[in-house]
């Protein structure tokens, strides 16, 4: 039988552990990372394991600044510069994060995961957020599966209902590779506006311009799409006359719609249309 232990904080490098830096700083126990994360909280980690051009540059890094934090490898390859291989089950050895997780069920501790977004933004490899990452639901999944959920709890959004759910594990890299947050989270959606600097869910504004079209006898005056009229200008086919106007949409923009939802706490399809969420807030169910 595994004894349980205290909670360890594991921190993972989605962009959500922004928003948790004070919760970090003052964690009162063990402090495990992933990856770069030894470069944003050097002097509180524990333990850390990571890549193997990572784990060395950790090294070099922990010798030139008198750190403590241990290095473990061997779950990605050779221990390189580890100073200690993982003994949890080597199915669950197949990326940083899973494996971190499943090590500290496998000696016994509670955990805390913080900055585990399960894809989209990451904080040192930004080339990630494009990438599908729905191997790493399917992994957690088997963790859970495998240890159950009782001793673990996400710091920000939980992944939880999700994970334990039917749900597809594409679900939410549909999100984060079409460019919207993939957690409908108030906080998460603030966070990665600011990481991004888009608004999330927007419609698209259109700048429109008059022109007058020399391909016509009459030369007609009309309105066009300013990159369109560009091109066409440059071909001599219209000539722009005004300076462009900005047309927003009247109704609601989708993240107005999926922030009131969620202050609410009313449950939504996240691949629902707009028209269709629309009519789950209340004072459009009154006016219909």
């Amino acid at each position: 039988m595994i004894n349980v232990k205290s909670e360890v904080l594991i921190l993972g490098n989605g962009i959500s552990r922004i928003s948790f830096k004070d919760l970090i700083t003052d964690w009162p126990g063990e402090v495990w990372g992933c990856n770069r994360s030894y470069l944003d909280y050097p002097e509180k980690l524990t333990r850390l394991n990571g890549h193997t051009n990572v784990m060395y540059e950790a090294a070099e890094y922990r010798e030139k600044h008198n750190l403590s934090f241990d290095i473990w490898g061997g779950h990605l390859g050779p221990l390189g510069a580890a100073d200690k291989g993982f003994t949890c089950s080597k199915r669950f050895c197949k990326d940083s994060g899973t494996a971190m997780i499943a090590q500290a069920l496998h000696e016994g501790f509670n955990i805390a995961a913080c900055g585990f977004d399960l894809g989209g933004p990451d904080l040192h490899s930004p080339r990630l957020g494009t990438i599908a990452k729905h191997n790493w639901i399917k992994r957690w999944r088997t963790l859970l599966e495998t240890y159950g959920r009782r001793r673990i709890r996400f710091i920000g959004y939980d992944h939880l209902p999700y994970l334990l759910s039917g749900r597809p594990p594409t679900e939410y890299s549909n999100c984060y590779r079409a460019g919207e947050p993939h957690l409908y989270d108030a906080d998460y959606i603030e966070v990665w506006e600011q990481w991004s600097g888009k608004s999330a869910f927007s419609y698209k504004e259109i700048s429109i311009v008059k022109v007058k079209v020399k391909y016509t006898k009459t030369g007609q005056v009309a309105e066009m799409d300013q990159q369109v009229a560009a091109k066409m200008q440059s071909k001599g086919k219209v000539e722009i006359l005004k300076a462009p106007k900005t047309e927003k949409p009247e109704k609601p923009t989708k993240k107005e719609i999926i922030l009131k939802l969620l202050e609410l706490k009313i449950d939504f399809d996240k691949k629902a249309k707009v028209e269709d969420l629309l009519k789950l807030l209340p004072e459009v169910k009154d006016e219909t």
